[in-house]
């Protein structure tokens, strides 16, 4: 290989990469933004229109996936070696999300009264089934 094809996979993966953190990031504030427009209506969309901000994640979405290399390696399960530390975040990181998102819907449902607990209660049981199905799947 010469210089100028170097230059060019470099440039491909640093765009690749832009892009990548550009999505995950854009993804991020949109749904830091809806949880705080959902918590205090207005708050948002009194300064910031969230429709443009989605139209960027979903633009962002579609160039990071028109980048994604489909003739890469295929890894071996073998190859793939998940440590404790990093099975131990992902249950945490599963039952942080699933408490918040049992406060969330328990906040937007508190006008029904017990009914509100039992259907946060129940979504978050369905959260946590389903995301110790995936992370099983996973392991296969």
């Amino acid at each position: 290989m010469n210089l100028e094809e170097d230059n060019k996979i470099i440039k491909r993966l640093f765009i690749k990469k832009l892009i990548y953190v550009a999505f995950v990031n854009s993804l991020i504030f949109y749904l830091l933004y809806y949880l705080i427009e959902l918590l205090s209506d207005g708050f948002v969309t009194k300064f910031y229109n969230l429709n443009y901000h989605l139209l960027l994640v979903i633009v962002f979405g579609i160039l990071a996936i028109g980048f994604n290399d489909s003739n890469k390696k295929i890894i071996e399960d073998n190859e793939i070696k998940k440590t404790r530390k990093s099975i131990i975040l992902e249950y945490i990181s599963v039952i942080i999300i699933t408490l918040i998102s049992v406060l969330v819907i328990y906040y937007k449902t508190r006008d029904l009264g017990n009914l509100s607990f039992l259907i946060s209660a129940l979504l978050g049981l369905l959260i946590i089934l389903v995301s110790y199905l995936i992370m099983k799947i996973d392991k296969k």
